[in-house]
């Protein structure tokens, strides 16, 4: 926009009332910002907040539709990384990279023995862009996968060949469990002390 007739001013921290143009038209935010209602009614002028993530759960969308203000949010954000990222936390449990990191007597091998995720289990709760990719990981380091989701995808199913189950067969069966659902305020605490109750000893659990 800089060569562009559009006026735009770049806030560093999490914007307020206090910090942001009143005239503007549009914000594009990141989760770190909150946009609540007290904030739009600020923005006399505000047509459209362009969320720079796949959440949008730090915008109160029902003032948004009030107002008639447009949300967007990018489906498709960091679907590779946050995958890799989600399996680079499952290796560093299941090999206990943070206690060897921590503690300099490594001489202990013992101590330190972690598992191999080969022919383990892990359950994928929601197949979206970064469950399915946590799914094509999953099937390179030789685990059985089990998915849920409220709209399975078949076709995904059979070209990554993993199967959907219903989530307490998941919760029960699986040695890691890993969750990859946008948060929609009615699925607030959606693994709960129950959620917890069904699942193994020892499970590994990503959130």
């Amino acid at each position: 926009l800089r060569h562009s007739d559009h006026h735009w001013e770049y806030v560093s921290e999490s914007i307020s009332p206090d910090n942001i143009n009143p005239e503007v038209e549009v914000i594009s935010v990141f989760v770190t910002s909150k946009v609540d209602r007290e904030l739009m009614q600020s923005l006399p002028k505000l047509k459209l907040i362009a969320c720079r993530s796949t959440g949008f759960n730090n915008v109160d969308l029902r003032s948004a539709e009030e107002f008639g203000i447009t949300v967007v949010n990018v489906p498709s954000y960091g679907e590779r990384t946050v995958a890799e990222y989600a399996f680079a936390l499952i290796l560093t449990l299941t090999r206990k990279l943070k206690d060897i990191a921590n503690d300099p007597n490594t001489d202990d091998q013992i101590k330190f023995m972690g598992m191999d995720v080969f022919e383990k289990t892990i359950g994928v709760i929601g197949t979206g862009k970064i469950g399915s990719n946590v799914i094509r990981i999953a099937k390179g380091f030789g685990m059985r996968v089990l998915a849920y989701d409220p709209f399975p995808k078949p076709d995904l199913a059979k070209e990554l060949q993993f199967e959907y189950v219903d989530l307490d067969d998941l919760l029960s069966n699986s040695d890691i469990v890993t969750l990859h659902v946008p948060f929609m305020g009615n699925n607030r605490h959606f693994i709960d002390e129950v959620a917890f109750n069904k699942m193994k000893n020892g499970v590994i659990f990503i959130n």
